[in-house]
C-alpha cells in the first residue's frame, strides 16, 4: 500500500480491512509512506501480522507539506486508450497548462 498513512487517515481503513480479510493467510503486506503518525501506526498494526519489520530511511520527524495539494484522478471505464489519453491531456492542461505555470505533476 503506497501512501498508506493517507489511505488509513482519510477513512479507507474499512476498505483496506475488507481487502486484507480476503487475502490468503500467508500474505505479505507492505506499507510505504513518507510520514507515519502514531494514530496511523496503531491502525496499521491491526492490519499487519505479528512479525512486523519496520524500515525507516531518514528522520522520524517528517511531516507532509501542507502547501502541496494532492488530487486523485482515476481513469477507468470503457473507451480504451484514446479516451484515457484525451482525459490525461485535459488533466495536465488543468493543473499545468498555463504559460509560466510552476505547478508540478506526478503521474503513476
Amino acid at each position: 500500500l503506497d501512501e498508506a498513512d493517507r489511505m488509513l487517515d482519510d477513512g479507507f481503513a474499512p476498505d483496506i480491512k475488507e481487502i486484507v480479510g480476503q487475502c490468503a493467510p500467508g500474505r505479505q503486506t507492505i506499507m510505504f509512506s513518507a510520514t507515519w503518525p502514531d494514530e496511523v501506526k496503531k491502525l496499521a498494526s491491526q492490519l499487519m501480522k505479528d512479525n512486523v519489520v519496520h524500515i525507516n530511511v531518514g528522520s522520524l520527524d517528517l511531516s507532509a507539506n501542507s502547501r502541496v495539494a494532492q488530487t486523485v484522478e482515476v481513469f477507468s471505464g470503457p473507451g480504451g486508450g484514446s479516451k484515457r489519453t484525451k482525459r490525461l491531456y485535459e488533466v495536465l492542461h488543468k493543473y499545468h497548462g498555463s504559460t509560466g505555470c510552476k505547478n508540478r505533476v506526478l503521474l503513476f
